[in-house]
């Protein structure tokens, strides 16, 4: 049984699909398979969506001039989208979208933690 739902994928879709599916990938625990295959195997419990602020780098926010380079950059990791496939004990990989929205498992959406809309102002 696959993980995979791909029945309303239109035929272009199937293909990008495919192409990342296939592609090959070294996995510190299964060695040098697929994507599709490591998740066929992988317990994959569900998918997250997270935002990019997992991904700031302080010394490029430093390096920017001025503050509004520096807002731009906070609101684009804000507004980035990270797909992970996660199993039951909370480890995971990033995916592409087009193979999250394959996966046959339920969504987690995190992407308002961390916001600044969130955070309150003292």
């Amino acid at each position: 049984m696959s993980i995979f739902n791909t029945e309303k994928l239109t035929p272009m879709q199937l293909g990008r699909f495919k192409k990342q599916c296939s592609k090959l990938f070294r996995y510190a625990n299964a060695g040098v398979m697929t994507l599709g295959q490591y998740l066929e195997q992988m317990p994959v419990d569900h998918v997250l969506i997270s935002n990019g602020l997992c991904k700031y780098n302080r010394r490029k926010f430093n390096r920017m001039s001025g503050n509004g380079q520096q807002e731009a950059y906070i609101t684009r990791l804000e507004h980035m989208r990270i797909y992970s496939a996660m199993d039951s004990d909370g480890l995971g990989i990033d995916i592409p979208k087009i193979v999250a929205d394959c996966i046959s498992a339920p969504v987690k959406d995190q992407t308002h933690i961390g916001t600044r809309a969130n955070m309150k102002s003292t």
